[in-house]
């Protein structure tokens, strides 16, 4: 069974590269039919009425390199350089009482290109991206918190980060909860 498909490969190898060099140099017919209708064979009936058609040669075309870049100044080819990323709001230290959302500004110069987002992560984990720099985090959790803002490419490459900045959230516990004092009783 092997030997079989062996062979039967071999054969379907040999005539898919024996067969176009024997095509491109048959002849081609024009038959004219019975009904008028014309068709084109290799292979014409031999009591058609056929005739040679000369195929004109097959242009090829060669392959052209591409041209080299006229510039070759590495300063051109190199990503823009921000200057400065701070984060505005909140403070650095703030303490948050019992917030249901933080707002966090930041502060780009230059200005932010086509193509350039703000990304700003809170320990260490992505909270969003930004075109002007303002970002909202709804319901922090209580704890510390370190924010960082991050100008990222299209593909997400930190092209400039902030200093970190830390903030400080607190909540009551829900293990917190003071036993209420029983009322005054009134005097008889």
């Amino acid at each position: 069974m092997r030997s079989l498909r062996q062979a039967l490969l071999a054969v379907t190898l040999l005539s898919l590269f024996v067969s176009p060099l024997t095509s491109s140099n048959s002849e081609i017919y024009r038959v004219v039919e019975k009904d008028g209708s014309v068709v084109y064979t290799d292979d014409p009936a031999p009591d058609a009425d056929a005739e040679a058609v000369e195929l004109k040669p097959i242009q090829i075309v060669p392959t052209l390199t591409p041209a080299q870049s006229l510039s070759t100044n590495k300063e051109e080819a190199a990503p823009p350089k921000y200057a400065e990323l701070t984060i505005t709001t909140p403070e650095e230290k703030e303490n948050l009482r019992n917030p249901t959302e933080i707002t966090v500004k930041t502060n780009l110069s230059p200005e932010l290109l086509n193509g350039h987002y703000i990304r700003l992560m809170q320990n260490g984990r992505e909270v969003g991206l930004s075109k002007d720099g303002t970002f909202i985090i709804k319901e922090p959790y209580r704890g510390e918190h370190t924010l960082t803002a991050q100008v990222i490419d299209q593909r997400k490459k930190v092209l400039l980060s902030s200093t970190p900045r830390t903030i400080y959230v607190y909540r009551h516990s829900a293990l917190f909860n003071p036993q209420p004092t029983p009322p005054i009783a009134p005097a008889p």
